[in-house]
Order: C-alpha cells, then sequence, then structure tokens
C-alpha cells in the first residue's frame, strides 16, 4: 500500500477511501489562511529561527474519531500507513482501532500510544525467519552490565 499524493482527488473536509476525514480547514492553495491538504506533509516551519536550523515537519495530520469523539492526530506518512495495514489485516476500521488504542490509557496520549501500538504489533509479528528474509542479523541476546 503506498500513501495518499497529492492531487489525487480528496480534497478537505471529505472522506478518504480508508475512513479518515481530514481537518476540513483548507485545501493547500497557498493562500495566507489555507492549510495543506489531507495528502500534503504537514510543514509549519522550515528555514531557521533565531540563527538555528530548524527541520520541515514530515508529519500529516487527520482527523479520527477517537473515545472523546472528532479529534485529530500527526504522525509521518509511514504509521498512517502501517496502521491502515493494520487496520486491513485485522479487518476493523481505523476509527474502532484508534478507540480501542486509546482506551488502554496510554500515558504519553493517544498519538504515543497509536505509535506504541503499531511498534508492539510489529514486534509481535516479528519472527527470526522474518528477519532472516528481510536481511537483517540474528537475534544476539545481551547480557546484563
Amino acid at each position: 500500500m503506498s500513501p495518499p499524493v497529492a492531487g489525487d482527488g480528496i480534497t478537505g473536509g471529505g472522506i478518504t477511501a480508508d475512513g479518515i476525514t481530514d481537518d476540513g480547514r483548507g485545501g493547500g492553495d497557498g493562500s495566507p489562511h489555507s492549510l495543506p491538504s489531507l495528502n500534503q506533509a504537514m510543514i509549519f516551519c522550515a528555514g531557521s529561527v533565531k540563527g538555528v536550523a530548524v527541520s520541515a515537519s514530515r508529519l500529516v495530520n487527520r482527523n479520527v474519531i477517537a473515545g472523546s469523539g472528532r479529534t485529530s492526530m500527526r504522525l509521518e506518512p509511514e504509521l498512517w500507513e502501517a496502521l491502515l495495514e493494520v487496520c486491513q489485516r485485522e479487518d476493523r476500521d481505523v476509527h474502532a482501532l484508534i478507540r480501542a488504542v486509546d482506551a488502554s490509557r496510554h500515558a504519553g496520549g493517544r498519538t504515543s500510544a497509536v505509535r506504541v501500538f503499531l511498534l508492539q504489533y510489529y514486534r509481535v509479528a516479528a519472527t527470526e525467519s522474518g528477519h532472516a528474509a528481510a536481511g537483517h542479523g540474528p537475534h544476539v541476546a545481551r547480557r546484563a552490565a
């Protein structure tokens, strides 16, 4: 599954094929009050601030329905892709999965909980044969320092 790209026909305020709504606050037309569309990386700052280099954000902002209702989450495109893959594998709606993760009461907040959930999901699925097929090195037990 490849991440969505700009110009794929999804506009602000709509519902995507995967059931995630964008924030509906702009279409990325470059006007001062317009925010990038759902399928464009949210870039809030780039260049320098007071002489210090600041990198551009790659985070993508999408609206989801969690336990408290509609809310936005900012994740890297790769994590949105991984989240949608998990939804397909588990035959669950993205909103239902977010609500289940949210109910875990992760101390770091909803977005952090989703990141931790994805890491744990794929760690559980990782096997020695899968690592070998991917060209990773063998698992070596660490000794206590």
